[in-house]
C-alpha cells in the first residue's frame, strides 16, 4: 500500500474507515501516480470517490446531473501546491478528512464513508469550485446528502 493512503487515513479515524472509502483514497493515489504528481490534493480526494463509481457520495453526484464526462482531463489542470509535503499530502487534503470525521459525528454515525468524505471536501473552496465546474452546487451535494440519509437540512 502507498504510504499516503496510510497518512490520509491517519488524519481521520482510520479504523472507522469504510472499504468504500478507503478504496476512494487508493483511486486518488492511483490518480496521483498516472498524473505523476508527488502530492495528493483535495481534488484528487474527489477524483478518487468519482473513479470509485460507487458508494453514497457518488450517487449523490450522479443525483445531481454532475457532469463526469472531461473530470479527469480537469483535474489534471488543476494542480497547485507551492511546496512538496514531506509525507506526500497537502494541507486541504487533510483538513478535508478531519472535516469528513466532523460529518461523520454530526450525523451520528459509526464509520467513516463516502458521502462524510465528500462533504469533507466541498467545504473546501477549490473543490467547491470544481463541482460548480461540472455542473453541480456545493449547497445542493449538502442538501442532498441530509436527504437521502433521511435528514432534514
Amino acid at each position: 500500500m502507498d504510504p499516503r493512503v496510510a497518512t490520509i487515513l491517519a488524519t481521520g479515524l482510520p479504523d472507522r474507515a469504510t472499504d468504500r472509502l478507503r478504496r476512494a483514497v487508493e483511486y486518488a493515489v492511483i490518480a496521483a501516480n498516472e498524473l505523476a504528481r508527488p502530492t495528493i490534493d483535495a481534488n484528487l480526494l474527489l477524483c478518487g470517490l468519482v473513479r470509485d463509481g460507487t458508494g453514497l457520495a457518488w450517487n449523490v453526484l450522479s443525483n445531481l446531473d454532475f457532469n463526469f464526462n472531461g473530470f479527469a482531463g480537469y483535474i489534471s489542470n488543476q494542480y497547485e501546491i507551492d511546496t512538496i509535503p514531506l509525507d506526500g499530502v497537502s494541507d486541504n487534503a487533510k483538513t478535508a478528512i478531519i472535516r469528513s470525521v466532523d460529518w461523520m459525528r454530526r450525523f451520528n454515525h459509526s464509520y467513516l464513508s463516502t458521502e462524510h468524505l465528500l462533504l469533507g471536501l466541498i467545504d473546501d473552496e477549490k473543490v467547491a469550485g470544481t463541482i460548480e465546474a461540472f455542473g453541480v452546487q456545493a449547497e445542493d451535494v449538502r442538501h442532498e446528502v441530509h436527504g437521502l440519509l433521511g435528514f432534514n437540512s
